[in-house]
């Protein structure tokens, strides 16, 4: 028994050194570069060696944004803990931070809570997470590329959805729900039954496909970011009015002007 627990343990090993391997390269030089030979060079095992634990790169890079959904889930636990309770929550775990996370600012990958709303007001946690999601795709592209741009073998919103993307998922989903649990037909579960059936609450829809639109939104800001088609230094005003739109009458807060002055908050820094 000690030599097949010996075995297992060598294998799951070498496992996690092939997917280390292959997130270090892409993140350096890009996925078109991970190829079985690189990573078999890398690791220093021959290609039968490195399809005896994947059957080819499509499932490298699947097993890559499987855990880099676990990474995201993580991320954002801690986001939406330390905006409820800042005495409990703690800093997300992961790479160090990057001179826009030192900033703190929220628009391009800060992870601060946001200084104009008390802790535990669901608006300022709603935007630590969103902030914290941000700073997740920027500081990590290649990974996040894996997760939501390559080709995988991989079912969302399906029954055999892997863990790591429902717990992901599920933390903009537990960011959202105190802001739209108490609006028409979604506090008594009327529109969770009725999704995707058509008849949802036109009001505000069901809390699963707010958070789709939500993530959609966050998603929208990532890509287009990064292919720089938006302005460098509008990405902490595009993420206020993100949150003033999902927030809804929950969330408004005062515009420039509105309560005397401009909305408080460091500029964001210039993409680098």
């Amino acid at each position: 028994m000690a030599v097949q627990e010996r075995r297992e343990r060598e294998r799951a090993e070498r496992r996690q050194l092939i997917l280390r391997s292959a997130r270090e390269l892409a993140e350096a030089e890009g996925w078109e570069a991970v190829t079985t030979r690189r990573l078999a060079d890398l690791v220093e095992y021959s290609q039968p060696v490195l399809y005896s634990h994947f059957p080819g790169k499509d499932a490298i890079v699947a097993a890559v944004a499987v855990e880099g959904f676990a990474e995201l889930a993580d991320e954002l636990r801690a986001a939406r803990l330390a905006a409820t309770d800042p005495q409990a929550g703690a800093p997300p775990a992961g790479d160090s931070p990057t001179s826009d996370q030192q900033t703190g600012d929220p628009g391009t990958g800060g992870t601060e809570t946001d200084e104009r709303s008390p802790a535990g007001d669901p608006e300022a946690t709603l935007r630590a997470v969103a902030a914290a999601y941000l700073g997740f795709a920027r500081t990590r592209p290649a990974l996040y590329d894996a997760m939501f741009a390559r080709p995988i073998d991989l079912a969302f919103a399906a029954e055999d959805t892997p863990a790591p993307l429902r717990d992901a998922f599920g933390e903009l989903r537990s960011a959202l729900t105190p802001l739209v649990d108490d609006k028409p037909g979604e506090k008594d579960g009327k529109a969770g039954r009725d999704q995707g059936s058509g008849r949802g609450d036109r009001s505000g829809g069901d809390i699963d496909s707010r958070t789709e639109v939500f993530w959609s939104s966050l998603h929208g800001l990532v890509t287009l970011d990064r292919g720089r088609r938006l302005r460098v230094d509008q990405g902490t005003a595009r993420l206020d009015i993100l949150v003033d739109y999902v927030a809804g009458p929950h969330g408004h807060r005062p515009r420039a002007g509105e309560d005397g002055g401009p909305r408080s908050g460091p500029p964001a820094p210039s993409r680098p």
